[in-house]
């Protein structure tokens, strides 16, 4: 009984630590909305709404598209 106390205890304390190594790496979202412009908002949504993207449903081409855009804006940022 003693060894499974010891095992939860070192398991908790291990998962605490990494929590904290990973909050410390998390950038301050308040930062980044300052940079976010109504134009460039607008722009985007515009575009992501679009007949372009035809609706972006499941399984249809339009959701190919989509997961595109999507995917070069975040490699753009």
């Amino acid at each position: 009984m003693k060894k499974l106390t010891l095992i939860a205890l070192g398991l908790t304390m291990g998962t605490l630590q990494a929590q904290k190594q990973v909050k410390s790496k998390v950038a301050d979202p308040q930062a980044f909305a300052k940079t976010i412009t109504e134009a460039e908002l607008k722009e985007h949504l515009y575009t992501y709404a679009s007949d372009e993207f035809e609706g972006r449903g499941p399984l249809t081409r339009g959701e190919v598209k989509t997961v595109g855009y999507l995917s070069d804006q975040y490699q753009a940022l």
